[in-house]
């Protein structure tokens, strides 16, 4: 994102209640891995994925909101499962690789990526790769 168009933070507007309704809002685009993600809980959303949705959609568009949709939900009514946890209490989670999250924001202006899990990185990444980029004070505009 240039310079010009930064949006400013929650912190710097002094509270999350003073973010402009409008930098909140935005188009949705719903990327489904859920049948990967069933075969392979620690799967990853990658870019041949983000390819093949703009080939079957269109360009994400700026200003979009990202969403990994990798049925987790299904999980929630077992805290275990949903959490990730195996029976050596090692977690599998799926999740967002780095290169989308940075070709997302640095490619397609978007405002923010989301996932139907606790976290928007693959679980067994370890060191949260994914929330660097998609924290605005951290992204190069």
């Amino acid at each position: 994102m240039s310079p010009r168009a930064r949006r400013k933070t929650a912190v710097e507007l002094g509270g999350a209640d003073r973010i402009p309704a409008e930098q909140l809002v935005g188009s949705l685009v719903v990327v489904n891995i859920r049948d990967r993600a069933a075969a392979n809980p620690d799967c990853q959303l990658t870019l041949e994925d983000i390819k093949q949705w703009e080939k079957k959609y269109e360009r994400i568009p700026d200003g979009a909101v990202v969403a990994m949709f990798s049925g987790w939900d299904a999980h929630v009514h077992d805290a275990g499962r949903f959490l990730g946890r195996d029976d050596k209490g090692t977690y599998h989670l799926p999740g967002f690789s780095l290169e989308v999250v940075q070709f997302l924001h640095e490619q397609r202006n978007v405002k923010g990526i989301g996932a139907d899990t606790l976290n928007l990185d693959v679980a067994a990444a370890g060191d949260f790769p994914a929330w660097a980029p998609s924290r605005p004070a951290e992204r190069q505009r």
